[in-house]
Formats: structure tokens, C-alpha cells, sequence
């Protein structure tokens, strides 16, 4: 269980946990009674655990966001959570071998956080950096309400971008922090990553 205490003047925090560790949860607490909490754009009620968020080996996102009664004023925290690396194995030749590099693939994605498609030629879809890499992946976006608006097999940065444009309800998304959810696989072993993007034109 992750409980940190936000401050209203901080909105990142970082926290390392060890390989063992393979999923948390995150208690937030709201000063307002009326205000709204998301984590990783699932509801949580104010003083009460999220559900399990499963951590991969590297940086894993977390995002709390907080919506006030009028629900158009909003602040988000996020927790930069850094699961440590597993074990070293040993080779046939008795020397270790990091397990993150078996046959010589290792986990090297990284989801870009700005998209604004307007146009101009730059970070006008999402990028996934590495994703081609792992043809064997789904990526899913959704709303502050939890609701998708996005998903897709086979992200390839290329021919199947999110820009804006929900592939689900065909309509351009409003500007505003989204949440997604990425699994793929990595020589066999699923991996699964969640974070926040932020949509501006």
C-alpha cells in the first residue's frame, strides 16, 4: 500500500520499492468532501485503498487526479513509482546474467506524456517509444472517468496512432489528462504499464 501525503503545493513524488514488490495500492485523502478522486482514471473514495496497481520493473506512472465539486477545476498528483530490477541468474559459464536481458530483448518502452495534434508535425499522435519492438501489445485510453476512448492491438506508432480522435466513438477528445493502459510481452513474460498523457491542440 502506497499512502504519501499530498501536499496542495506538490504534485510529483517519486518512491522505490524492491523487485518483490509487484503491485501497490494508493490511499488519497481529500481535504474538500465534495471533491472527486480518480487513480489512473478509476474512481476511489476519499480515505480508501485503489485497487491493485501492478508495477513493472522500471518507472511505472501513477496518477491521482483530484476534480472539485464544480467539477472543471482539477490538480493532479503523480507518483513516479521505480520497481527495482530482479535477481541475477547464472549462465552456463557460472557468470550472471541480468534476467531482464534473456536473449538479448530487454523492456525498453517509454510512453511520450504530451500529444497535440494541431498540425504542426510534432507530437501530433501519441509515441510510444520501443512499442514496435513488442508487436504483441494493447494499448487502451481512457477519461478521467474511467470510460475508454481508445484502444488498440498492434501499436506501431505508424499506421495505428492515437491523435486525439476516440477509434471508438469517432469524435476528437476535449483537451485534458487522460489515463492509459499498456500490456505487452517481453519473451514470454506479460508486461503491463499505466500512466496518464496530457491531450492539448
Amino acid at each position: 500500500m502506497l499512502t504519501p501525503a499530498f501536499s496542495s503545493a506538490t504534485t510529483n513524488y517519486t518512491r522505490a520499492v524492491g523487485n518483490a514488490t509487484t503491485q501497490i495500492t494508493v490511499t488519497p485523502t481529500a481535504a474538500d468532501a465534495t471533491a472527486t478522486i480518480t487513480v489512473n482514471g478509476i474512481g476511489v473514495t476519499s480515505g480508501e485503498a485503489s485497487a491493485n496497481i501492478a508495477l513493472s520493473v522500471g518507472d511505472n506512472t501513477i496518477a491521482t487526479m483530484v476534480t472539485a465539486q464544480d467539477e472543471s477545476t482539477q490538480k493532479t498528483y503523480t507518483i513516479l513509482v521505480t520497481r527495482a530490477a530482479g535477481l541475477l541468474s547464472l549462465a552456463d559459464n557460472g557468470l550472471p546474467n541480468p534476467v531482464s536481458s534473456i536473449a538479448g530483448q530487454t523492456d525498453q518502452v517509454s510512453v511520450r506524456q504530451l500529444l497535440s495534434p494541431n498540425g504542426d508535425g510534432v507530437n501530433d499522435f501519441l509515441v510510444i517509444e520501443g512499442i514496435t519492438n513488442f508487436p504483441e501489445n494493447k494499448l487502451t485510453i481512457m477519461n478521467r472517468n474511467g470510460q475508454p476512448v481508445f484502444e488498440a492491438g498492434g501499436y506501431n506508432n505508424s499506421t495505428k496512432v492515437f491523435d486525439g480522435r476516440s477509434n471508438i466513438t469517432g469524435a476528437m477528445q476535449l483537451p485534458g489528462t487522460y489515463f492509459y493502459s499498456l500490456d505487452y510481452i517481453v519473451n514470454g513474460v506479460n508486461k503491463h504499464r499505466t500512466g496518464f498523457i496530457v491531450l492539448k491542440y
